[in-house]
């Protein structure tokens, strides 16, 4: 922010009214603070009002595209002279005159002055009116203009210190702007990286439901294909053999896919059987019978 050294270093060869000058540069330090600018701008205002003369000021905002201006912030203007100063274009008054060709002009004698572009500052009272570019380098911010009903003109020492006041004020607008920029993109990092972490979960959910029900699909063929072999080992019907799974689990204290599991495992690999589950199969069933495609039968 190199306006607020410049203002720093430069008021006191500007300007030797040291109370305006203690002012200004806590003006310098709050826009370096980042300090709203619409408070810095009434802070300013009231710092070189009293010393200057000066009775209102008018701060325009560009909103960075198109050729208007919207009102930021004002004082010392009635409320029904308001809705004349809502937007101003480019080239129109003084204050679109500065802002399209980002140059100050300072005006005296506006009372008896027949330029037009001077119209507007005269129905707001003005005797001397100046208007300066609020800049970011090449790029127009805004403008900010002071008048005095008063004062027939505004001295070359006065002016300067306008203006390098209003270049404190450009770069606390600019800086409040790269500032919320930057808020703006950690939010939408923010909301970016919640928004992928909850996907994250959301497919981790899926991925665990897709494996519970490949799981149950797997459990349910198996369990089928068991009963399938109990029903042609014992002669049983479906209900039957379902209902022998149930009992076998009880009365063994065992989960129905163990038991499933151990069945199965002793009818297509001989594996043995613990004691306790086999006393309990009719017939002290054995792998002596095979589904078709396994082998011949024994």
């Amino acid at each position: 922010m190199a306006a607020i050294s410049e203002l720093s270093e430069g008021l006191g060869a500007a300007w030797t009214d040291t109370s305006s000058l203690a002012a200004l540069r806590q003006l310098a330090a709050g826009a370096a603070l980042r300090e709203d600018p619409e408070v810095l701008v009434q802070r300013l205002f009231l710092a070189v009002a009293e010393p200057m003369g000066l009775d209102f000021f008018v701060h325009y905002r560009y909103p960075g595209e198109g050729n208007e201006l919207g009102l930021a912030a004002t004082a010392g203007v009635g409320a029904d002279q308001l809705p004349s100063l809502g937007t101003m274009v480019f080239g129109e008054a003084v204050c679109g005159r500065v802002a399209q060709t980002q140059t100050p002009m300072a005006f005296s004698d506006v009372d008896r002055c027949e330029d037009d572009r001077l119209a507007l500052a005269a129905s707001l009272g003005a005797r001397t009116y100046a208007s300066y570019p609020l800049l970011d380098g090449a790029e127009l911010l805004g403008t900010l203009s002071f008048g005095s009903r008063t004062r027939q003109m505004l001295a070359e020492s006065e002016l300067e210190v306008l203006r390098l006041a209003t270049d404190v004020l450009a770069a606390a607008v600019a800086h409040d702007r790269d500032h919320r920029a930057l808020d703006e993109a950690r939010h939408e990092v923010g909301v970016l990286t919640r928004r992928a972490q909850e996907l994250s979960e959301q497919d981790g959910l899926l991925r665990l439901k897709v494996e519970q029900l490949t799981g149950a699909v797997t459990s349910h063929d198996h369990i089928a294909k068991v009963k399938g072999m109990l029903m042609l080992a014992l002669g049983l019907s479906d209900e039957q053999a379902w209902q022998l799974l149930v009992r076998l689990s009880q009365t063994t204290n065992r989960k129905l896919r163990d038991v499933v599991t151990l069945l199965g495992d002793h009818l297509l690999q001989h594996s043995p059987l613990p004691d306790d589950l086999r006393d309990r199969l009719p017939g002290g069933l054995v792998p002596s019978t095979r589904l078709p495609g396994d082998g011949e039968a024994r």
